[in-house]
């Protein structure tokens, strides 16, 4: 007696299998477009980190030729050192080294 086969129902052909793997065929481009897009992603992530890390480096070296500069003070206080070595006729390489 043969079997009884309802189209649907019983998988006598493998037509799932079948159909499963022409799936995986056709998911190949999405699946390559997802792994660049990934990689993209990855490589944005980086250039943001360097962009940090050089913003950082900018704001650093701007403190260092601006108002906020911690050399002005003690340039400030030397040019104040030397100002009062000429007014009471000392030399201010020897005046300095006595100062400090």
């Amino acid at each position: 007696m043969a079997g009884i086969n309802i189209p649907g129902v019983t998988d006598q052909y493998k037509t799932n299998d079948t159909v499963e793997k022409l799936m995986q065929v056709e998911r190949i481009p999405l699946t390559r477009e997802q792994n660049q897009l990934d990689a993209y992603k990855s490589q944005r992530d980086a250039w943001r980190e360097v962009n940090s890390q050089l913003t950082s480096l900018r704001d650093s070296t701007k403190s260092l030729y601006s108002h906020e500069n911690p050399f002005n003070n003690k340039l400030t206080i030397f040019a104040f050192f030397k100002f009062i070595a000429r007014c009471n006729g000392v030399s201010p390489l020897i005046f300095c080294s006595l100062g400090s």
